[in-house]
């Protein structure tokens, strides 16, 4: 993770987890895409983490949220991440699907 970080490559939160990574991250200045298919993980992380203000993750990432959150990438006509970390049971489903973005194997942590 840390050379994807260091090359400002696109990562791919696959889940929200308990928000600490994503927490992490916005020190760095690098895209950074949540996908949480679980509206309530979002939730949750939202109740131990204040991501609000002007250098928050929420307006400094791109979230995905919600069982249509394939559907929201494409309208938003996203580049696909170089990297994913999987925070999700079904991280690899949307490791997946987020793959045939590029066409190219994504790197995983």
């Amino acid at each position: 993770m840390k050379s994807t970080i260091e090359s400002g490559e696109p990562i791919a939160l696959c889940g929200i987890g308990d928000g600490y990574l994503a927490g992490a991250l916005i020190t760095f200045d690098i895209p950074v895409m949540i996908v949480e298919p679980d509206v309530a993980n979002v939730l949750a992380a939202c109740c131990l983490h204040d991501f609000t203000g002007s250098d928050g993750a929420i307006r400094q990432f791109d979230w995905f949220v919600g069982e249509d959150w394939m559907e929201q990438i494409h309208r938003a006509e996203m580049t696909a991440p170089k990297m994913c970390v999987r925070q999700h049971p079904d991280a690899a489903a949307i490791e997946s699907n987020l793959q045939n973005l590029t066409r190219e194997p994504l790197t995983c942590a």
